[in-house]
């Protein structure tokens, strides 16, 4: 099965358009996140879907150092 355009209009021809667009935004770890990503917004920090394992390992350690404040 052929992988489908970005746009789901037609099958990937190769074009890498989808690689050179800007991102939207970036999460709390300075990385990007694009149109159409799945992000979430928590504690007030945008956090790309890649890199959740990353924020709750980060807050975890706030936490401990007694950061956090409920």
């Amino acid at each position: 099965m052929a992988m489908t355009c970005k746009n789901g209009t037609r099958e990937c021809d190769g074009c890498m358009t989808c690689q050179n667009e800007e991102p939207v935004l970036y999460d709390f770890d300075g990385d990007p996140i694009y149109e159409d990503e799945t992000f979430y917004l928590i504690e007030g920090e945008y956090v790309s879907a890649d890199n959740i394992m990353d924020f709750v390992d980060q807050y975890k350690m706030t936490a401990r150092r007694g950061e956090v404040y409920g």
